[in-house]
C-alpha cells in the first residue's frame, strides 16, 4: 500500500466516522445529564436523610442547574449528530464549555438572596452534580463514536 493511499484511508469503517445506530445514540447522550444527576441527587438526599442533614433544598437547586445546564449544553450535539465521529468529538468540547457557562450561571442565579440557601453546600452540590453529568455524558460521547 502508498504512503499517498494510508494517508486518505478513513480511520472508522464506514467514511468519516459515521455515528452507528443514530437514534439509540442521540437517545444515550440525551438521557446522560439527567440520570447523572439524578443517580447523584438520590445518593446525596439518603446521605443527608442518615446523618440528619437538612441541605435538601441545596441538593435539589443543585440538581436543577445540573440537568438544565447538561440538556441545553448536548442540544447542539444532538442536532449535529449525524455529521459523523469526528463532528461529534468537536461538538463534545462546544457541549462542555456550555455546560460550564450554565452551571456557573445557575450557581450565580441560585446565590440571590430570595433562595436563602446556604452557599458552600449549594456549591459542594453543584460541584458533584457537574461532576456526574461530565461522567455520564463522556462515557456516552466515547460509547457513540466507538468504532
Amino acid at each position: 500500500m502508498s504512503d499517498a493511499a494510508s494517508v486518505t484511508e478513513p480511520r472508522y469503517p464506514g467514511g468519516r466516522g459515521e455515528v452507528k445506530n443514530l437514534g439509540r445514540a442521540r437517545l444515550v447522550v440525551a438521557l446522560a445529564a439527567p440520570v447523572g444527576v439524578v443517580t447523584v441527587g438520590i445518593l446525596g438526599w439518603v446521605l443527608m436523610k442518615s446523618f440528619n442533614w437538612g441541605y435538601q433544598r441545596e441538593l435539589l437547586a443543585a440538581m436543577i442547574i445540573g440537568v438544565v445546564a447538561g440538556m441545553v449544553a448536548v442540544t447542539p450535539l444532538l442536532a449535529l449528530m449525524g455529521r459523523g465521529a469526528t463532528a461529534v468529538v468537536r461538538l463534545t468540547m462546544v457541549a462542555t464549555l456550555l455546560r460550564m457557562g450554565l452551571t456557573f450561571a445557575g450557581l450565580v442565579l441560585a446565590f440571590g438572596p430570595g433562595w436563602k440557601l446556604d452557599h458552600g453546600v449549594l456549591v459542594v452540590c453543584v460541584a458533584a452534580c457537574y461532576v456526574a453529568v461530565m461522567v455520564t455524558e463522556s462515557a456516552g460521547t466515547i460509547w457513540v463514536t466507538r468504532p
